[in-house]
């Protein structure tokens, strides 16, 4: 088996196929993908986690506090992919509440009314040098009604925004990077999520400049990197 980066879609009605396409265009990797509250967690389980350089949890209409089979199927196979394997995880909107929820961080609405957030938000990122990403800001497309209102000590911002303080989150420990926004956004996720604007592909690519980052490090596999991480003081 070749190595490749799992590409773990929590969607219960509208796959992110194109979304799946487009990272395989910017991917050093190949990619698998994998449809776990749909089809279960059979394709991940076959795969070997050795292989698997990384993985990018992607965005739901589901809550983290949603329990199922599945759910508790994922979560433990993602803690053991993280903790004993080692391996880089990039977290997106629901990816990024629930890795934040695993690790001790509270979810809660993000307007009191339980209205949604959608449309484009300024996002700031702040340099990273594990990632190799300088400090950016840029619009990113959001469509979220939960959001991490309370950031355990195991994290540090990775992203902010006027609107939402903890807009993106990284493990102090592990190699684990969480956005609330949605980077690999395209113009068929803006329609499925009634938007009605069309995507600048300046934006896009913008922000797929981001999962690119977290694709080349994941594909280089730098345990050194790791360990040094690893043995930072907290």
């Amino acid at each position: 088996m070749l190595p490749t980066v799992a590409i773990i879609d929590p969607a219960v009605k509208k796959p992110a196929l194109t979304a799946f396409n487009d990272l395989v265009s910017i991917s050093p990797l190949p990619l698998t993908y994998h449809l776990p509250f749909v089809h279960g967690l059979t394709s991940l389980l076959q795969l070997d986690p050795q292989q698997i350089k990384g993985a990018v949890l992607l965005g739901s209409n589901l809550s983290v506090h949603d329990h199922s089979f599945q759910r508790d199927m994922l979560v433990s196979w993602l803690r053991k992919f993280i903790e004993e394997h080692k391996r880089p995880v990039l977290g997106i909107c629901y990816g990024h509440q629930l890795f934040a929820h695993m690790y001790g961080c509270k979810i809660g609405l993000c307007n009191p009314d339980g209205n949604r957030k959608f449309g484009l938000r300024k996002v700031k990122l702040v340099a990273d040098k594990y990632l190799r990403m300088k400090a950016r800001e840029q619009e990113i497309v959001v469509s979220h009604t939960e959001t991490v209102v309370e950031m355990s000590d195991e994290f540090e911002v990775f992203a902010s925004s006027d609107e939402i303080p903890y807009d993106g989150l990284r493990h102090r420990q592990h190699l684990i990077w969480t956005l609330q926004s949605h980077p690999e956004a395209t113009q068929t996720f803006v329609y499925n999520n009634a938007m009605q604007f069309e995507l600048d592909p300046e934006i896009k690519d913008s922000c797929y400049g981001i999962l690119r980052h977290f694709l080349v490090f994941a594909a280089a596999a730098q345990e050194r990197v790791l360990k040094k991480k690893l043995a930072r003081p907290q």
